[in-house]
């Protein structure tokens, strides 16, 4: 029972340093039950803006979001490890990682009636459209890679935080452990 229990505080104490936002946890976990391109919104007024003036000034969306929209991580933009951000989110704060600026990006081809492709890939979303890839195309390969990937990018203090958090999980275990069998 004991283990049971230390198994179940390791994998909530992971998910709380992952996702400290717990709302955001929430959200993302709806978004990605729905699906990437749920989040393409044409409708919003501030796609409808940036749109209208790319139709006017002929600039593409790739090089209007590459031009306007810094690369952040989900971790210091958001604090957790992952949020797949609205258009209008992304619009607002100016910074996004791959797959907010990949969404917004369709956002403003779909308002121009522009058709364009989001490829998932492991660790990274791009877009492809008339044959061209746009944010780059990663190179990870499996999940291995994946987890050591999020591993290294992971803050130091979040490292410490959850190496600390399950030692002392299991330590406790260890010493209960122990304490019993000094009991029998």
């Amino acid at each position: 029972m004991r283990k049971l229990l230390a198994v179940l505080a390791s994998v909530a104490l992971v998910l709380v340093v992952l996702y400290p936002n717990a709302y955001l946890g929430v959200v993302q976990m709806r978004n990605e039950a729905k699906g990437l391109e749920s989040l393409v919104d044409t409708d919003c007024e501030l796609v409808a803006l940036v749109g209208d003036h790319l139709d006017i000034s002929g600039e593409t969306p790739e090089s209007w979001v590459l031009r306007n929209i810094q690369w952040q991580s989900d971790y210091d933009a958001y604090g957790n490890l992952e949020y797949w951000a609205t258009p209008k989110e992304t619009i607002l704060s100016g910074k996004g990682d791959c797959e907010d600026r990949a969404i917004l990006a369709k956002s403003l081809n779909a308002y121009l009636q522009k058709d364009v492709e989001i490829v998932v890939q492991v660790d990274h979303v791009y877009l492809v459209k008339d044959g061209e890839n746009y944010f780059g195309v990663s190179d990870t390969e499996g999940v291995g890679e994946l987890v050591k990937k999020i591993i290294v990018e992971m803050p130091v203090i979040r490292k410490i935080i959850i190496a600390a958090g399950l030692i002392i999980i299991w330590g406790l275990v260890a010493y209960y452990e122990a304490c019993s069998r000094l009991w029998i």
